[in-house]
């Protein structure tokens, strides 16, 4: 079976443990979407990912809505990832919007998020709706990624400060700042005066935007302020823009 033939299968992150030998077991709400959303039954294939980079085609032999069973048949690697690591660093914002940027950016081929909160960010959560947030957004991370035929499941992590981010900016070759008060630097330019990066790092801005010592304070550090163009942008549609432009040049 080729990688192309995988793509049109239904597919599955496990855990490392769910695989043994040659037969998988798969639990939890993907059992039930085998069974009870998708109806597949025994002799059906799916394909399941572990987060190592290759993909198991797995014929089922056994299919139940608290448990699906079935035996390795193929194993393919899996070279749909980009070319360099690229984390979004995005600050909290409220509703969907959160959601929608995650979803998106994960098709795209974004390797990690970082979750901030910065003066302007409108949203507060508590101890306990962070974590609540944080296994929602993981869950359409994973969602995404088995959507878009990736090989690893981006991580998601925070929420930090912008202090605590900007603690990090110099772990990467380069870190972007995206701020509508920038005119002339665009995100093509920057990147185009050295092609060798291998992990770069985005950073976007709550719906009311930096203020100016927030930039100042990424900058100080290591970061390069760049603007989109003349439309402002919401926070959801900057993201997913720079993700775009970024893995479009490099990845």
């Amino acid at each position: 079976m080729t990688l192309d033939d995988y793509r049109h299968l239904h597919r599955f992150f496990v855990g490392a443990d769910s695989i043994v030998g040659g037969e998988v077991t798969v639990v939890g709400s993907a059992a039930r979407q085998i069974a009870k959303v998708l109806r597949l039954g025994s002799g059906d294939r799916i394909g399941v990912l572990d987060g190592s980079g290759v993909v198991h085609i797995v014929r089922l032999s056994t299919v139940a809505e608290d448990m699906v069973n079935g035996d390795i048949v193929a194993t393919e690697t899996v070279e749909t990832e980009p070319r360099i690591s690229l984390t979004v660093a995005a600050a909290l914002t409220k509703g969907d919007r959160m959601e929608f940027a995650l979803q998106k950016c994960t098709e795209l081929g974004a390797c990690e998020f970082i979750i901030f909160s910065s003066k302007r960010t409108v949203v507060k959560p508590d101890a306990r709706s962070v974590e609540r947030r944080l296994e929602r957004w993981r869950s359409i991370v994973k969602e995404a990624a088995e959507q878009s035929s990736r090989a690893v499941v981006p991580s998601v992590r925070g929420i930090v400060s912008a202090e605590e981010l900007a603690g990090v900016i110099s772990g990467y070759d380069l870190a972007i700042c995206l701020w509508e008060e920038e005119t002339s630097r665009k995100i093509k330019s920057i990147i185009s005066q050295k092609r060798e990066f291998r992990s770069i790092l985005i950073i976007v801005g709550p719906e009311g935007g930096f203020e100016e010592n927030e930039v100042r304070m990424f900058e100080k550090v290591g970061a390069v302020s760049a603007t989109l163009g003349p439309r402002v942008l919401r926070s959801e549609t900057a993201a997913v823009a720079a993700v775009a432009i970024i893995l479009n040049e490099l990845g």
